[in-house]
């Protein structure tokens, strides 16, 4: 990969390199400001890298023409750390997006899914007709996990699944990605700075600190590293090597 980006002169990712197993779940962890979700908002398309490539089951995303570039991204999920549902459209409009504007599905059938991905997320198809703004910030969550397992994804990258959530409600947003990983099989790549998630979800943890990779490897090494960053920071301690601004 050799992912560069800066914006301005600030050097948000420095050569940073990493491969995503296939129906695995792998961590990106690191602290706030550390280019975390600027890296997966790349591999993703939703950002442009200054330098270094991105491949998705082995091809050169900048290299693919763009029918193939939408046929790979057509099995990309994304739950962004907002959530970023529409508040002018119903629940069922949300989750149903891309089903009926994109794939030009059937209303009809396209309800039964949402209603379906719903019950994965553990809500009930009455919460389809309400608008965003009637919901607890739980379900918000949970309806956007809903929204993006809507087409089956094969690969799902999450940026900060659990942000702004209390414990309960973070651990249920853990098993229900435990859950639609394990249902599609799907590649996950998570977002956090969050070490229960991490150590929960996560088969690999690659480790970013001012833009670079400082550590990566097993999730059973992740309190044994031998690396003094990740031990600073999986421990909570405010004296190390990482730098606080």
């Amino acid at each position: 990969m050799d992912i560069e980006k800066k914006f301005g002169s600030n050097a948000v990712l420095r050569s940073v390199s990493g491969e995503f197993s296939a129906s695995k779940s792998t961590i990106i962890l690191g602290g706030s400001g550390t280019g975390k979700s600027v890296l997966i908002k790349i591999i993703c398309s939703l950002l442009e890298q200054d330098s270094g490539k991105v491949a998705i089951d082995s091809q050169d995303m900048s290299k693919v023409s763009q029918i193939t570039k939408d046929e790979i991204m057509d099995n990309i999920g994304f739950l962004f750390q907002s959530g970023a549902l529409f508040d002018s459209l119903s629940v069922f409009e949300n989750i149903a997006f891309k089903l009926i504007n994109k794939k030009k599905m059937d209303k009809s059938k396209a309800r039964d899914i949402a209603a379906e991905k719903l019950e994965m997320v553990g809500l009930k198809s009455h919460v389809l007709d309400l608008k965003p703004h009637e919901l607890s910030g739980g379900m918000q969550k949970r309806v956007s996990l809903a929204r993006t397992i809507a087409s089956n994804p094969k690969v799902i990258f999450f940026d900060e699944p659990t942000t702004g959530l209390d414990p309960v409600m973070s651990e249920v947003i853990n098993d229900l990605i435990l859950k639609c990983g394990k249902t599609l099989g799907s590649t996950n790549v998570i977002v956090t700075h969050d070490m229960k998630s991490a150590a929960k979800l996560g088969d690999k943890i690659i480790f970013l600190y001012k833009g670079q990779v400082i550590w990566s490897g097993s999730r059973d090494n992740l309190f044994s590293s031998n690396n003094q960053y990740l031990d600073q920071f999986v421990n909570g301690k405010t004296t190390g090597p990482i730098v606080f601004n």
